[in-house]
C-alpha cells in the first residue's frame, strides 16, 4: 500500500480563495500536468445500497475507503480508477489506469475483465453490492512544493451530477452545491515547511473533513 499521507481541508470563502491564490502562486510550483495549474476534474464515487461510505464519513469514522473513478479535462484517454483510504486522520491513494471501454462496461454493468489488482477488487466489490452513485464536477487549481513531498488544492465551481452515473456524458445535469466556494486541501508527507504552513494561514478558514461526496449526496 501506498505510504499514509497527512491531510488537512479548510472551508473557503471568495476572498480566502483569491487572497490564498496569490500566496501559493508566489512561494510554490503549480503543477507540472497542467500549464497554468488549472484544470476540470468529473470524478464518479461508489457506493452500496446502505450508502456505508457516505454514512461512516458522516459519522467520522477514523478507518474507511472509497472507490472512484476520475476523469480529467473531459478527456476520455485518462481516466483513473482511485481507492481512497483514511486511517485515523492519514491518508494514501491507490490509483491504477483505466481504458474508456472498461469504464463504459463498469458503469453500464456489462461484463468486463479487470486488468490490474485494483481493477480485481472494484470487481469484486460491484459483485458484493457496491454501485456507482454520482457525479462529483469542480474546478482544481494545483501547487507542489518539493520538501515535504507537499501538494496544496484549491477545488471550486463544486457541481452535484444528481443521479447522473454518466462519466463520458458532457451533457449530464449538474448543480452547484451552495455554501461551499471553495476547498484548500494540503497534504504532506513526514512534515510540513514552515513557508508553505504561512502561505496557507488564513484568519478565519475553518478546518475540517469537508467531503464534495457527501455534499453533493445531499441532492440524492
Amino acid at each position: 500500500m501506498s505510504e499514509l499521507r497527512h491531510e488537512l481541508k479548510h472551508e473557503l470563502g471568495t476572498a480566502e480563495l483569491l487572497a490564498l491564490r496569490q500566496r501559493l502562486r508566489a512561494v510554490l510550483d503549480p503543477d507540472k500536468h497542467s500549464p497554468d495549474g488549472r484544470y476540470s476534474v468529473r470524478s464518479l464515487y461508489f457506493d452500496d445500497a446502505r450508502d456505508t461510505a457516505l454514512r461512516e464519513k458522516q459519522d467520522g469514522v477514523g478507518s474507511r475507503q472509497k472507490f472512484r473513478l476520475r476523469l480529467y479535462n473531459g478527456d476520455p484517454g485518462f481516466v483513473k480508477l482511485e481507492k481512497k483510504i483514511k486511517r485515523n486522520g492519514l491518508c494514501c491513494k491507490l490509483t491504477e489506469p483505466m481504458r474508456a471501454d472498461t469504464v463504459r462496461a463498469v458503469i453500464s454493468g456489462s461484463s468486463w475483465t479487470p486488468e490490474g489488482p485494483l481493477l480485481q477488487e472494484l470487481k469484486a466489490r460491484m459483485a458484493s453490492g457496491l454501485l456507482p452513485k454520482t457525479i462529483v464536477d469542480y474546478t482544481r487549481e494545483a501547487y507542489t512544493f518539493p520538501a515535504g513531498n507537499v501538494r496544496v488544492t484549491l477545488d471550486y465551481d463544486i457541481r452535484s451530477g444528481l443521479d447522473c452515473t454518466a462519466l463520458f456524458d458532457a451533457g449530464c445535469t449538474t448543480v452547484p452545491v451552495p455554501g461551499y466556494p471553495a476547498i484548500l486541501a494540503v497534504k504532506w508527507d513526514e512534515f510540513l515547511p514552515d513557508i508553505v504552513r504561512d502561505a496557507v494561514a488564513l484568519r478565519g478558514i475553518r478546518t475540517g473533513a469537508f467531503s464534495k461526496y457527501a455534499a453533493c449526496r445531499a441532492y440524492g
